[in-house]
This record gives structure tokens, C-alpha cells and sequence, in this order.
């Protein structure tokens, strides 16, 4: 018996013909399913659409609600907190804005008291929130519910404008495949869905610019693309709308989930003999030149007008991205023109990217004149401590290539995304700019890991670029489903965390809750300016409506440097200083160690034995923080920092505590103790 008749070469030619005997079985009943729907009096093509449509939604369902799995971190105790404190700043803004419309917020005097900050915050992100907060006032009122979240309608459109624009990134892939009738769509929407890293840029209860600039970049890429594609193809003398697999085999349509496109397969079907038989004669044949020139001039001009329409895309975005922020849409556009510039310097100022540049201007021209020049020169607290601020910043911290973080957010793909891309050079003009674009990005993430929101953007449009270079259908879904394991382990973690991940949820929340309880009395009469650790500072002067001597942005630097410095203080005179010359009416304390610690790193000093961070803290910290003997702060301390104003469960509770700062001419008359 040979080889080839034992069970094991029957075994290994039956596994080497499955794929090609189930495409062959799909094709026939792709057929079947077509001449079945024409004798049926439905347009298979009307069906297609509809089951994209259907695609769509599904996809944008499953973006809302990925986005939106941290319900309950969010929603406590009938209230809404939001993910970061810089979120908190944003909604004072948001609230400022939305009690004098019009406003465009130039300076913060709720961080840094007194001085306050010229904040690089822009409007765009403010004026969404408040028209968000003003379809939820409509819905309300329309609806004439009794919810709770009724008289919260600002803090939910904040917390709701992530997912919103999420989808609307989503909205923009699928048109934006579907327009270039790209293969492997369906990629592209899932990995945008799930990918941790986009989830989180947009996920609930975070009202971050950072979510905007997703959406608006991904439209400037996408539309760069665009223009690349089509100016690829025009110079080839294709038909723009056609990828080059397309035109090189019309017998493979372009375009769909899983490549399939919207172009009825050439196999001879009933339907297609019953209109080659029904049409009418062709007209008389003209000359080639005749013919040539109108279908020519027809097509060149189709294409002006799309490029005209991506142009003017590109142009708006770019814009809209440097009126929010001057960074990172800065350094990518940087990127872009550098690469258009290398490959084709001509298309930058053709026609159809006229119209584009124009809007580009003129969007820009309003920005300047609304916001003003935000740029300053650093002052000398940001250039002495901005070095080691920074340091507790997760989004400044930079990426270890050694570790899993980037498979977890791209997937195992991320690897073989350079090889594939250069295989698919030749078939797609836009390959190498993609990949050229993409090994920047992974440079800027391992210096930021802020970048990784970019970098994760750009790599979901690159898949329909370069997954097409594996040729096989289902041998790209099967190796792109199983790249999504680091993904899938990802959110493993998060939906089903271990015990102690648990704990460490349930203590933020509690902590969250205790937070708000404690200070919600905290206004009027019975506020001012207050000291508190800067990470927890932007939320108490949303909540309270006073200014806070730190703040969550580097321009409170100040400010922040001399929270640390006295919560360090180990002599009562010094922190009565910083308390004067700030105006500081009342102080929260915090656990000590983490007041300690972070004032020791941005100081770059060695805390003291005593300091006034152990002295305020709560009393379960206080007694763990106390040191030997009765080593306490001088008595002016006493005399200044004095906690009896108001009711005992108001002053404090299981993680804080507020101390009430005696007035000048009041704490004179007080006797030490």
C-alpha cells in the first residue's frame, strides 16, 4: 500500500482540500441563494445592503455597550462620578459655560487659588457637553420622567459624551470602508470596539478630550487614505472606487466583513441570463477615441468630486483636532505632510484638496480668534518640578515593549502588521505610509504612553490595508480571531476580576462615596478656598463650587508644590504661611501615607518624622502615622487648625476629615493648648 492511499494521506488530502471544497460549496449556494431571491421578486443586492446595515448595528451596539462596562463605577449612591480628576475640571468648565452661555473659558480660578491658571483647555469638548445636556433637558421634559438622574442632566451628558462619540467613530469606519470598498471591514469595527485602549479613551463617565481627538484624527487619517487610494488608482486608470485586487480579478468582489463586496459574483446565474436575454441591442459601436473621451471625462471627473469631498474631510478634521489641542494632532499632522511631501509632494496643492485646505483655515482662523494664544513660556515650578510629576502620571509614564501591553490592545497581529504591509506594497500605494506612520506611533507610545489612543486608532485603519495580502478569506478571520487573545484575556481581568481585585474596586468606590459625603455641605458660608491632595482637589471644587489651591493640570503646579510642602511641614509656623498666603479656609486630610509619599517624590526630599499630614489625618490613620513620644508640630498649629464648626459626622469619616482654618485675628485670641 502507498503512501499516499494510507489513512494518514487520505487524512492529510482531505485536510488540505476542506477550505477549498467549503468555498466551492459557498460560492455554488451563494449562487442558489441569489436565483432564489431574483425568481422571489427581491434584489440581492437591496439584501446586501441590509444585512451591512444590520452589521453596523450590531457593531454599534456592541461599542455602546463595551464602553459602557463600567456602570457601576460610575452611577454610586444615586450620583454620577467620573473616571479621572481631570474629568472634574472639565465639568466645572462645562457648568461654566452652561450658566453663561457664550463663555469661552480662558483662565481656571478654581485650581491654583489665588492665582488660578491659563488653562490649554479649548471649547469644542464644553459646548458638546452643554448641547448634550440640553437634548437630555428636551428628553426629560418630553418625557416627563421622575428619574433621579432629572436634576444631573450636565454630569450625565458628561459621562454619556464618550460613548456617543465611540459610536460615532464606528458611524466613520464602516462609511469610510464602505466608500473605498475595502475587504476585511468587519476587522476593523470589532478591533475598534474591544480594543481596551479605544475603549477606554472613550468609555463612560470620562468627558476627556482625549475622546474626541480619537474620532477627529481617525476621520483626518482615514481621509489622508482616502486620498492616497484614490489618487493611486486614478493614476493607474482605474476606476477609483475599485481596489487593485478588483481590478486585476474581477471574479473576487471588494469589500465587506469577510471580503466579500457588493458586486454580484460573474458566475453565470438565472437571473443574469434573464438580462442579458431581456436588454436592448447596443447602440452602434463609435470609434475608440469617441468613446474614450466622454467615459474618461465621466470618471475624472466622479473622482475630482470624491477627492474633492475626502479633501474637504481631511481639511475640517485636521482643524477641529488643532482647535482641541495643539499636541498630538500637531506632531500627526507633522507625520502626514512629511510623508506626502516624500511621495508625492504635488497632490498637497492639487485641486481637489483646495477646497480642503481652505475650510482648514478658516476653522483654524475662528479657533484664534475665540480662544486667543494659549501658549506660554514655563515658569519656574514647571521647570524644576515638572520632571518628577510627572512620574505619577499613568498617561506621561512610558511603555515597556517587553511587556503585554501593546498585544493587549492591538492584538498578536500587531507583529505581523509590518511584514503584511510591506508584502501588500505593490497591490496598495498606502501600504508603506501606514507602516511608516504606525513604527512612528509606537515610538511616541513607548516615550507617552498617552499615544497609545492614536497608535490604536491608526492600526484599526491599517487593517484593511494590510490583512489583504493573505489572500485567504478565512484564513485572515481564523488568524485575526485568534490575535485577539491578549484582548479577550484583557477583558478577562476586567469583567471577572480576582478577590483582590474586588476589594481594591469596592474600597475606590466607598471611597468615591465618602468623598462627596463629606464635602457636599461644603459651599457658601461654610466653604472658601480649600487645601486638599491635588489628585482629589478638581473633584471637590465641582462638587462644592470653590477653587482649590492644587489641580490635576500641570499649570497648577504651584499650587501643587505647595500642597506637598505642607503636608510635608513638620513646623506649624511654616504651614501657617502656606495657609495665609494662600487664603485657605479649610483643609481636607487624606490617608498620610499617600500624602507623604507623593510630596516626598515631587519635592525630592525625605519626609520628616513629623509631619501635618499624620497630624490632620483621620483618626484610624492618625493613630497608625503617630510617632514616638510627643513629638507633634509647634502649638501655633493648634491654634490656627481647629476642627469644631461643624457637626462630628460631618468633619469626618472612615477615609477623610476637614479642619476648619481659624481666621487671622481669631486664632490670636484662641490659647494654645
Amino acid at each position: 500500500m502507498g503512501a499516499g492511499s494510507s489513512p494518514q494521506g487520505l487524512f492529510w488530502r482531505v485536510f488540505r482540500g476542506f477550505p477549498q471544497a467549503l468555498g466551492s460549496v459557498w460560492k455554488r449556494d451563494h449562487n442558489i441563494l441569489l436565483d432564489t431571491l431574483w425568481r422571489m421578486g427581491v434584489n440581492p443586492r437591496l439584501v446586501k445592503r441590509l444585512l451591512r446595515l444590520a452589521a453596523l448595528l450590531f457593531f454599534c451596539v456592541l461599542t455602546l455597550v463595551v464602553r459602557c462596562h463600567n456602570l457601576r463605577d460610575v452611577f454610586l449612591d444615586g450620583r454620577i462620578h467620573f473616571v479621572d480628576p481631570d474629568c472634574y475640571s472639565r465639568m466645572t468648565r462645562a457648568r461654566m459655560v452652561a450658566e453663561h452661555p457664550g463663555t469661552v473659558v480662558r483662565h481656571h480660578d478654581f485650581e491654583n487659588f489665588p492665582q488660578g491658571v491659563k488653562s490649554h483647555t479649548t471649547a469644542p469638548l464644553d459646548y458638546l457637553i452643554v448641547a448634550g445636556k440640553k437634548v437630555l433637558d428636551f428628553g426629560f421634559w418630553i418625557s416627563n420622567s421622575g428619574s433621579v438622574l432629572r436634576g444631573q442632566t450636565l454630569d450625565l451628558a458628561g459621562a454619556l459624551v464618550g460613548p456617543v462619540l465611540g459610536l460615532l467613530g464606528a458611524v466613520f469606519l464602516a462609511v469610510w470602508a464602505w466608500a473605498l470598498r475595502v475587504r476585511f471591514w468587519g476587522m476593523a469595527l470589532l478591533l475598534y470596539a474591544v480594543s481596551p485602549i479605544l475603549v477606554h479613551g472613550t468609555v463612560l463617565g470620562r468627558p476627556d478630550h482625549q475622546a474626541l481627538l480619537i474620532v477627529l484624527l481617525m476621520g483626518a487619517v482615514g481621509a489622508e487614505m482616502a486620498l492616497v487610494k484614490m489618487g493611486a488608482e486614478l493614476s493607474k486608470g482605474g476606476h477609483p472606487e475599485r481596489s487593485v485586487a478588483e481590478s486585476k480579478d474581477l471574479s473576487r468582489p471588494a469589500g465587506g466583513g469577510g471580503g466579500e463586496g457588493d458586486t454580484l459574483s460573474p458566475t453565470a446565474s438565472t437571473h443574469e441570463k434573464l438580462e442579458v436575454v431581456a436588454s436592448p441591442p447596443p447602440p452602434p459601436r463609435l470609434s475608440r477615441k469617441a468613446s474614450a473621451r466622454p467615459r474618461s471625462a465621466h470618471l475624472s471627473a466622479s473622482a475630482s468630486l470624491r477627492m474633492t469631498a475626502w479633501g474637504i474631510v481631511a481639511g475640517v478634521a485636521w482643524a477641529l483636532s488643532l482647535w482641541v489641542s495643539l499636541y498630538e494632532p500637531g506632531i500627526l499632522l507633522g507625520m502626514v505632510l512629511g510623508l506626502w511631501l516624500a511621495l508625492d509632494r504635488r497632490a498637497l496643492c492639487s485641486r481637489e484638496r483646495r477646497v480642503g485646505w481652505m475650510a482648514f483655515a478658516v476653522i483654524l482662523a475662528v479657533a484664534f480668534l475665540l480662544e486667543g494664544w494659549r501658549i506660554e513660556a514655563p515658569d519656574a515650578a514647571m521647570r524644576e518640578y515638572f520632571g518628577r510629576w510627572k512620574e505619577s502620571i499613568g498617561e506621561l509614564a512610558h511603555l515597556d515593549l517587553r511587556s503585554a501591553v501593546l498585544f493587549r490592545w492591538l492584538g498578536w497581529l500587531a507583529l505581523a502588521a509590518p511584514g503584511l504591509l510591506i508584502l501588500q506594497r505593490k497591490a496598495e500605494r498606502g501600504a508603506l505610509p501606514a507602516l511608516a506612520l504606525l513604527v512612528a506611533l509606537v515610538g511616541l507610545t513607548v516615550w507617552q504612553v498617552r499615544w497609545g489612543y492614536f497608535l490604536a486608532a491608526v492600526f484599526v485603519l491599517a487593517l484593511p490595508v494590510f490583512m489583504p495580502a493573505l489572500r485567504k478569506t478565512w484564513v485572515a478571520w481564523l488568524l485575526f480571531v485568534i490575535a485577539l487573545w491578549p484582548v479577550a484575556q484583557d477583558w478577562d481581568a476586567r469583567l471577572f476580576p480576582d478577590a483582590e481585585a474586588q476589594r481594591d474596586l469596592a474600597v475606590r468606590r466607598a471611597e468615591a462615596v465618602a468623598l462627596r459625603s463629606i464635602v457636599a455641605g461644603k459651599t457658601g458660608a461654610n466653604g472658601g478656598p480649600f487645601l486638599a491632595p491635588w489628585w482629589l482637589s478638581p473633584p471637590i471644587a465641582y462638587w462644592t463650587g470653590q477653587p482649590g489651591v492644587a489641580g490635576s493640570s500641570h499649570q497648577s503646579l504651584p499650587g501643587i508644590v505647595d500642597t506637598a510642602r505642607f503636608y510635608l511641614s513638620a513646623n506649624g509656623d511654616e504651614a501657617v504661611a502656606i495657609l495665609r498666603a494662600r487664603g485657605v479656609r479649610w483643609i481636607l486630610a487624606d490617608d498620610p501615607e499617600r500624602e507623604i509619599s507623593t510630596g516626598a517624590a515631587l519635592l525630592a526630599v525625605t519626609p520628616p518624622a513629623v509631619t501635618m499630614a499624620a497630624l490632620l489625618a483621620p483618626r484610624g490613620a492618625q493613630r497608625n502615622a503617630q510617632p514616638p513620644g510627643d513629638e507633634w508640630p509647634a502649638a501655633p498649629t493648634a491654634r490656627v487648625i481647629y476642627g469644631s464648626v461643624f457637626p462630628p459626622m460631618e468633619l469626618e469619616n472612615s477615609f477623610f476629615k476637614i479642619w476648619r482654618v481659624r481666621p487671622e485675628a481669631e486664632a490670636a485670641n484662641v490659647p494654645a493648648p
